[in-house]
């Protein structure tokens, strides 16, 4: 049902033709319509929010991850999860611990069938720290959580969570003891079928430990992990790969040294893309590409004097784009893009700011099918922690960049900008915010405005179905939530997503227009073609035909008769005559 969404998302990018959603004069979108919606407060709280994680799916729904603290509760953190439903904004779900010890590493992932992921730590004490992962879903809930790691002695230094659209999962994390003289690179993967697997270690370090951790799962199950480690050649940077029954490749290395960021990796379904900085000057920007089972070599993609805040973002076309900023350079934003066969193109500036001091700090990118592309960012400024607010872009191959939609003014905030995109187009970006002595958790949210049609499928009646009765069993399937409307009138949706309606037709041919509508006033249309014959009209023409046909036998047997009386008359006369 979902791959219909996937298939077509690339119609939902239109909105990308006018750029950035821009704010109208008088406000925001009303609450479920396409556009900005207002940001607001997710939730309200005794505690402080001390961490946050959040992430959109492709139905506009959201789940947000906050952990609590509360130094005068008996339990001082807590951990607690909001849902977001379109139309509705956010509301409370559920509370699902609360702990005298800090909670850590939580992390929000969704799929597009409906499930969020959810990953969290406890520092038990100061030498052990668990892992635990769950998955919720409107239907089932929550399941029993999984712990990945649990075992004394050891800490968690850092936890990746990823989701396919196709619900696969992945939690990579690195494991270390207090001495760091045992660290190691772990994973476990997730598939519906199975479950979660058993740990699954991708690199151990005696005397070295990893840095800039990066991860990519892709829609097939397989994964990619890229760090950056010291040699005695220098920062080096290693890659390992995943397939599903085969494990973690041997380790791969793919820069030998001087290697300083590991700014981008996508990988998946037997291809990847990898981007990272080397130490010289300038600054160098690096790509290595994965094709035909092997690492290509790499290849320079561009040259700053400092390269910051990069993204890379990827579709399945083959084609990518990088984004990034120079906080030194004052040259507002470069980026890039890239395509299968044709490589990197040369490096532009997309735009700049008003201010030489202003740059672009934590952002947001999304790369549709034809090419449009989102961005989503935090206009910062080099003078502490000052910001002007968060703002958005859109992108079109043939025109540029659009002019800054503003999501958000001015705000005093405790973290940088983070951002979920999901698959169609939904944008949400999310932050904390100092209010009073606390701070607390906010949201806004980017509808799409060419989302495509809510799935339809029309069981009865097949297209040029004759029938003899005068009414009609319209029956389907949709999404849940959708509206159904048939010939005009609305039919009855289950919370399946599954309709019927009697209707009631005409003599002759019918066509029959069955229509759906999303909730975000995205609809798709079907028409059925149906023939209905009148069974009493039908005897009716039948008896008349029957008449006729009785009156040309008659006819027909009076003017045999009428030869026969002639042909007698005429053979009388002449005997007579004779």
């Amino acid at each position: 049902m979902k791959t219909t969404r996937i298939v077509a998302f690339v119609l939902c990018l239109f909105f990308l033709t006018t750029g950035a959603a821009a704010v109208p004069a008088s406000g925001y979108a009303a609450p479920g319509q396409p556009g900005w919606q207002a940001p607001s407060s997710v939730g309200s709280y005794p505690g402080a929010v001390d961490q946050v994680s959040m992430a959109v799916n492709d139905q506009g729904e959201a789940l947000a991850l906050m952990v609590l603290r509360d130094p005068a509760a008996p339990l001082e953190y807590s951990l607690v999860v909001q849902r977001y439903l379109p139309g509705s904004g956010w509301g409370p779900l559920c509370d699902l611990s609360g702990a005298i010890y800090p909670i850590v590493h939580v992390s929000v992932a969704a799929d597009s069938l409906g499930n969020f992921f959810v990953t969290y730590g406890f520092e038990r004490t100061s030498t052990w720290e668990y892992l635990h992962v769950h998955k919720y879903n409107d239907s089932d809930g929550w399941s029993a959580f999984a712990t990945l790691q649990g075992t004394n002695g050891f800490r968690v230094s850092d936890a990746h969570l990823m989701v396919s659209s196709s619900g696969n999962a992945m939690v990579v994390w690195e494991k270390q003891d207090v001495m760091l003289s045992n660290i190691q690179i772990l994973s476990s993967s997730y598939t519906p079928a199975s479950g979660w697997s058993s740990e699954m270690q991708v690199r151990a370090f005696t005397s070295a430990s990893p840095f800039y951790l990066i991860s990519d799962l892709g829609e097939d199950g397989t994964a990619a992990v890229a760090w950056v480690e010291s040699t005695i050649a220098g920062m080096a940077l290693k890659c390992s790969r995943y397939a599903p029954s085969f494990e973690w490749t041997t380790i791969e290395t793919l820069a030998p040294s001087q290697v300083t960021d590991i700014a981008g990796l996508a990988y998946g379904g037997g291809s990847g893309l990898l981007l990272y900085a080397q130490s010289v000057s300038p600054t160098l920007l690096m790509s290595r590409a994965f094709h035909g089972g092997v690492w290509q070599e790499a290849v320079q993609v561009a040259s700053d004097p400092e390269i910051v805040n990069l993204q890379l973002a990827v579709n399945d076309q083959g084609q990518a784009m990088a984004v990034w900023s120079n906080s030194s350079y004052r040259a507002g934003v470069r980026y890039t893009t890239y395509s299968y066969g044709s490589g990197w193109a040369v490096a532009q500036t997309a735009f700049v700011f008003h201010n030489n001091w202003e740059y672009m700090g934590s952002n947001g990118l999304y790369l549709a099918e034809n090419g449009h592309a989102f961005l989503v960012y935090d206009l910062a400024a080099n003078y502490g922690s000052d910001t002007n607010g968060y703002f958005s872009r859109g992108f079109m191959p043939a025109i540029g960049w659009s002019a800054p939609s503003q999501i958000t003014g001015p705000s005093t905030y405790s973290t940088d900008l983070m951002v979920s995109m999901s698959g169609n187009g939904f944008a949400l970006p999310y932050w904390v915010m100092d209010v009073a002595v606390k701070t607390i958790a906010m949201a806004a949210m980017y509808v799409p405005s060419h989302l495509p049609g809510p799935l339809l499928i029309v069981a009865t009646p097949t297209n040029g179905t004759a029938s003899t009765s005068a009414t009609l069993i319209v029956s389907g399937l949709t999404d849940p939530g959708a509206r159904v409307s048939v010939g005009g009138r609305e039919a009855v949706v289950d919370a399946n997503g599954v309709f019927a309606i009697s209707i009631s037709l005409v003599s002759g041919s019918n066509v029959i227009e069955v229509r759906a509508e999303g909730i975000f006033g995205n609809s798709k249309v079907a028409t059925r073609t149906v023939t209905y014959t009148d069974q009493t009209v039908q005897q009716l023409q039948n008896d008349v035909n029957n008449l006729k046909g009785q009156g040309t036998m008659y006819l027909a047997l009076g003017l045999i008769a009428l030869i026969v009386a002639v042909v007698a008359i005429v053979l009388l006369f002449m005997r007579r005559k004779a």
